[in-house]
């Protein structure tokens, strides 16, 4: 089921710094869209990006990652909720899309779980995942859009978990898997529980 409120537009930079609007879409992910990303912006992240400590480039979690991969995931998960004794709910899989002609981009991907059953320091309850998450990288913008980066995708991605929550009943109480090899800042400045 698609958001109920979704954001429909994020900020860019002109060549002179001024912003301007861009539209964009949230969607549901598909094969297509997965290995679209795979195909046109992994290699990117891939070759411009490593993870903390491997090399002296900028420092990216998601190098190596195979989105394809993350929406089978998504699947099994989906499938393992109907086991008994399951509470947690089903898990989506989204993208942030902006139109390139008549196609639409993935700039965004997003794994969730709106309500997941699990334990925080003793307090057992259903709170929204936010399971794996990637926004396009520059290059993305420069080498295959030919436009401005649009700024806080991650952003509206972690603001989808929270939606999604939202549109199942419960309060937007927040989970982020934050993998270290992305780094300190993406493992220790988002930390635990996001109200």
């Amino acid at each position: 089921m698609p958001l109920q409120r979704p954001i429909s537009s994020l900020l860019a930079s002109d060549a002179t710094g001024k912003p301007f609007q861009v539209k964009i879409n949230v969607v549901p992910m598909t094969k297509a869209l997965a290995r679209q990303w795979h195909e046109t912006v992994q290699p990117l992240v891939n070759r411009n990006y490593s993870h903390e400590g491997s090399s002296s480039k900028k420092t990216r979690a998601d190098v190596g990652w195979r989105w394809p991969a993350h929406l089978k995931l998504v699947a099994i998960h989906n499938f393992l909720t109907q086991m008994p004794g399951n509470s947690s709910e089903k898990g989506k899989a989204m993208c942030v899309v902006v139109s390139k002609g008549e196609q639409k981009f993935p700039i965004g991907m997003l794994s969730l779980v709106p309500k997941l059953n699990c334990n925080v320091e003793g307090v057992q309850r259903q709170r929204a995942f936010t399971w794996y998450l990637s926004d396009a990288p520059s290059e993305a913008y420069e080498q295959l859009l030919g436009q401005p980066a649009v700024r806080g995708v991650a952003k509206a991605l972690i603001d989808c978990t929270i939606q999604a929550a939202l549109d199942e009943g419960d309060d937007g109480e927040l989970l982020l898997h934050a993998d270290p090899k992305g780094g300190r800042s993406s493992s220790s400045s988002i930390r635990g529980v996001a109200r």
